[in-house]
């Protein structure tokens, strides 16, 4: 039976879980958290071409690698995998470019080994950490989360997400550029974001958890009359 004494130790367990909440499993491994997700590939060729932005495909002139896209409460996740031809990798990084409206363009990308982000056709670069946990310490392989403000807030004037964002183009482990029409429309992915639970302001909080406590205190007097 829950005590009201207990709906107070809840009552703070419940704030502190979502005041601490963080990004799930961002450690280099693309584990159990991944399954369900559909990877797209991007096959290893000698003959690709390098910075076709303007014309992306599904070759790379570096490793050929799979990368998928999945959710969850508050971040938006990336991960991506060499599956072969490692030899021609031209090191562990990932350039992506994301839309905040899915079907236009991309408006916002990610520089992610670099920490830092830009908009696309622009030549400046800004901070990322503020939104990126990534971890790309094993070879090979890249995942990352990024906070849902960094496509809900509008950064440099962009269009702020309202439901979905989509990744539309991979630089990655090699210099030629995947995406396209070859991907249909979704091009490398598409995901809804998931609000994060809302933590109370603190005041409302203290209002709630002193109520609780007088609750308690006052059942406990009625108790021993």
């Amino acid at each position: 039976m829950q005590t009201p004494m207990n709906s107070v130790i809840a009552a703070f367990a419940l704030f502190a879980a979502a005041a601490s909440a963080a990004p799930v499993s961002v450690n280099g491994v693309l584990g159990a958290e991944w399954a369900g997700t559909t990877f797209k590939t991007v096959t290893h060729n000698t003959a690709a071409p390098n910075g076709n932005f303007g014309k992306p495909g599904n070759i790379n002139d570096g490793a050929s690698y799979k990368v998928g896209v999945r959710a969850d409460a508050g971040y938006v996740y990336v991960g991506l995998e060499v599956t072969g031809d490692a030899s021609y990798s031209a090191g562990n990084f990932a350039n992506l470019y994301f839309s905040t409206n899915p079907g236009s363009g991309s408006n916002l990308g990610i520089e992610v080994t670099n920490n830092r982000y830009f908009i696309p056709g622009s030549a400046s670069y800004f901070d990322a950490s503020p939104y990126l946990t990534f971890d790309a310490k094993n070879p090979g392989i890249i995942e990352l989360a990024i906070d849902n403000s960094f496509f809900t807030s509008g950064l440099q004037g962009t269009t702020p997400a309202s439901m979905e964002v989509q990744l539309r183009l991979s630089q990655s482990f090699g210099y030629s550029v995947a995406g396209g029409a070859s991907y249909g429309a979704d091009r490398l992915g598409v995901v809804k974001l998931v609000p994060a639970a809302t933590v109370p302001e603190p005041g409302v909080l203290a209002l709630s958890l002193a109520a609780l406590g007088g609750l308690a205190v006052a059942r406990r007097l009625r108790a021993a009359r």
